[in-house]
């Protein structure tokens, strides 16, 4: 079982002891710090899972004005990219809908595998109205930070259910 993390904190070497103990379980963890690369993994190889933090960069070299409205909207345009659901950014500024239809046109749509994926939020902000559910998209599961890999041992092992 193959599981996405998306959340820039990895390059801070932050999560190691969660990606210990979900590897030790016999999930294959790999992460993404950005939409771009998120995008590029999402179209090239298939997930049984996905960790998405609400809040990253747009590229790899965008940290250096972290704090621009795109990066705050990170979660939600993976999202919306992820499960053709534009609605999940109808409160959000022109940038943001820019953004998303950027990904839409420059890249390759999601691997068919990954557009049913289970999510599971992780953020340090209060549950965030803006992800929905229903429509054929995933149950949308929210965690905040910090984290308890037990949470996330959990999460998993119900994922693992739905495949077995």
């Amino acid at each position: 079982m193959k599981l996405l993390w998306i959340d820039d904190d990895w390059r801070f070497n932050r999560f190691r002891y969660e990606q210990d103990r979900i590897s030790d379980t016999g999930w294959e963890v790999d992460f993404a710090i950005s939409i771009c690369e998120a995008v590029d993994k999402l179209n090239s190889q298939s997930y049984q899972a996905l960790f998405l933090d609400q809040q990253f960069p747009y590229d790899d070299d965008s940290h250096i004005d972290s704090r621009q409205e795109l990066d705050i909207w990170a979660g939600n345009i993976i999202y919306a990219w992820l499960f053709s659901s534009d609605s999940d950014l109808e409160n959000a500024g022109a940038s943001v809908r820019g953004c998303l239809e950027r990904l839409k046109n420059e890249y390759p749509p999601p691997h068919e595998d990954n557009k049913r994926l289970p999510v599971l939020i992780l953020s340090s902000y209060e549950k965030n109205k803006n992800y929905s559910s229903g429509r054929g998209k995933p149950v949308v599961n929210h965690y905040a930070k910090p984290l308890d890999v037990d949470d996330l041992l959990l999460f998993l092992s119900g994922v693992e259910r739905e495949f077995d």
